[in-house]
């Protein structure tokens, strides 16, 4: 009996033994439990700080090779902006070397402006107000039966017709009228006539300006007529007396028809007229012509002008300033103001566009800026062949005129 108490009392002391082990291993179970989680928390949020970190790394990265790309662009750019302070230098010691030349191109063009004066008499230039231009030519050879006829409508702005004919024939009859006597004569009605030939040749033509006519060629005979040519003009007036425009085509005029003779000293204009002279004589005389036409010393300069490119002036010009609307205008007048000095056709004498040097006003030291400059250089065409196109103002037959130094004649005679 004894026995099993013992036993019994030993088995209860061995249960609550094995109990209160199994309550500590729970006890530790749950607290083991809430640390694992605890340091999933922590190296959760590691993880997150590692990856922020790899961000910043990376942004880093890409800072640092942006600032070594701007830093090695900053060094290009230093070596860039030492060559370009060189090629400074050397320019500005370029442009010192030329202000120097400069001045010494500048007492020589107020040397040469010394011997511009109006103490002479210019040959006589006459401008024809009147001339006539083309406006129609029939072009090629025709054959014109009996009772037929050739005709072309023309309208005018003029007050005068010319009509020009080679005809080769007999019995025919040239003549104008207006629209409405065109109609009546093919209708074999009576009609106005405004001029009338039998014969080929020039016919003049009197008209009302602004209105259309009808020129006719008429075989009223019983054979062939030719008509070799057939041409058309309008008599034209020069639309405005510009004396400025005048005078530099009476300048350029005079100038062309001075002889150019290489000598070895400066001369006064009287005696370029008599004797002829180089180039620098030829530049004093224009300077002097136009100022005999009315040109102000503000408007006329010397200009010192290289022709061969070599950067050096080896030619003396004379420039005259003009107030320039459009160089249509400009070409335009000066064209029929040079057909009306050599009485010639314009559209026979020019073919193309003209040369016309325009040199601005910043060029020209002490010039207005409302004036262009145009040179008065022409060829010497007592020696050589020129056109209709030499005596334009303006022209130049040079391929290379580049301007060295130009000032007005008002400064440099100042200088004296």
């Amino acid at each position: 009996m004894r026995t099993v108490i013992v036993v019994s009392i030993i088995s209860i002391i061995i249960v609550g033994i094995l109990i209160g082990i199994v309550i500590g291993l729970y006890s530790d179970w749950q607290y083991c439990k809430k640390v694992n989680s605890a340091l999933k928390s922590a190296l959760k949020e590691l993880n997150t700080k590692y990856e922020a970190l790899l961000s910043n790394y990376s942004s880093l990265n890409e800072t640092y090779i942006d600032l070594l790309s701007r830093h090695i662009s900053l060094i290009n750019n230093y070596t860039k902006l030492m060559e370009n302070y060189s090629e400074c230098l050397f320019r500005l010691a370029g442009v010192l070397k030329r202000f120097e030349k400069i001045g010494e191109i500048r007492e020589r063009l107020v040397t040469y402006a010394q011997y511009v004066s109006t103490d002479f008499t210019p040959p006589s230039v006459v401008l024809n107000f009147r001339f006539k231009v083309w406006v129609w030519e029939h072009g090629e050879v025709s054959t014109l039966e009996p009772n037929y006829m050739l005709y072309i409508p023309v309208f005018t702005r003029s007050d005068e017709l010319v009509i020009y004919t080679d005809i080769d024939g007999r019995d025919f009859q040239i003549f104008l009228t207006d629209l409405e006597g065109f109609a009546k004569f093919y209708m074999g009605e009576d009609y106005q006539v405004y001029c009338l030939a039998r014969s080929d040749g020039y016919l003049n033509c009197k008209v009302e300006p602004v209105k259309t006519y009808v020129a006719v060629i008429y075989n009223e005979g019983s054979r062939q007529v030719i008509v070799k040519d057939w041409k058309i003009f309008e008599v034209r007036e020069l639309p405005s007396y510009d004396p400025y425009l005048a005078g530099l085509v009476k300048a350029t005029y005079i100038l062309a028809n001075t002889p150019y003779i290489v000598d070895y000293r400066v001369k006064y204009p009287w005696e370029t007229l008599e004797q002829g002279g180089d180039y620098m004589d030829r530049a004093i005389l224009a300077c002097s012509l136009l100022l005999k036409y009315g040109f102000p010393k503000s408007r006329l300069a010397l200009a010192s002008i290289d022709t061969d490119g070599d950067g050096r002036p080896e030619h003396l010009a004379c420039l005259a300033g003009i107030e320039l609307s459009s160089i249509y205008d400009l070409t335009y007048s000066l064209e029929n103001y040079v057909a009306s000095l050599l009485g010639i056709d314009p559209y026979e004498a020019y073919f193309g566009k003209p040369n016309i040097m325009l040199i601005p006003s910043s060029l020209v030291n002490n010039s207005d800026y409302a004036l262009t400059w145009i040179p008065i250089d022409p060829p010497d065409c007592t020696t050589n062949k020129c056109t209709a196109m030499s005596y334009v103002p303006g022209n130049v037959e040079y391929n290379i005129y580049n301007i060295i130094y130009a000032e007005t004649l008002a400064n440099l005679q100042q200088q004296q």
